[in-house]
């Protein structure tokens, strides 16, 4: 398969897997937040508080106490800070996109990134193109990522992925046959841990 073929795969892949899980989302016109009002709502708002906090928007001037629960501090610390999926975040607020219209893209983003980054183990692995576009599919939209939508925090499994990738690219054998480490994906691997 062609590489041109093989990115239209992915690509169509990756459209049905957003119209099946995000089917409510694009079709409200982006006027609907996936999720229930616990989670979802605690997910947007801690995002959009780190959002906040770097941007120097106040009152969001200490991370570890954003401003509920007021005047209770360090709250923060009593749930997860989603530190490694903020950017994700943070590049639709950079680019002007309100927040909850920005908790939506994060959502379709990651989404996005799960299929990619099993995809590309996948590919790395020897499987062919339609085998690791399914394998990257079910990861991506399968049941059990769409079930737990009302729990955005366990969206983002990209990271355990790209460290498994970095691992085995890290000792990947060199065509002469010896094994090599690649400095490279070390860096890739520590920083995905």
């Amino acid at each position: 398969m062609t590489r041109t073929k093989e990115a239209c795969l992915c690509c169509a892949t990756i459209l049905v897997g957003l119209c099946l899980s995000f089917h409510q989302v694009v079709f409200s016109g982006f006027s609907l937040v996936p999720g229930d009002l616990g989670d979802a709502r605690m997910v947007a708002f801690v995002l959009e508080h780190s959002w906040r906090r770097l941007a120097g928007i106040g009152p969001h001037t200490a991370f570890w106490s954003p401003p509920y629960f007021f005047p209770e501090a360090n709250t923060l610390a009593y749930s997860e800070v989603l530190v490694g999926d903020g950017p994700l975040f943070w590049i639709w607020r950079l680019a002007g996109i309100e927040p909850l219209g920005a908790h939506q893209l994060f959502l379709i983003t990651v989404a996005v990134a799960n299929f990619a980054a099993m995809y590309l183990l996948a590919r790395s692995m020897g499987v062919g193109p339609a085998g690791s576009a399914g394998g990257a599919f079910l990861f991506a939209f399968g049941a059990s990522r769409v079930n737990a939508m009302n729990h955005p925090q366990l969206q983002p499994c990209f990271w355990p992925v790209i460290a498994a990738l970095a691992a085995l690219k890290a000792v990947e054998t060199s065509e002469g046959g010896r094994r090599r480490a690649d400095g490279a994906w070390i860096v890739v691997l520590a920083l995905a841990c």
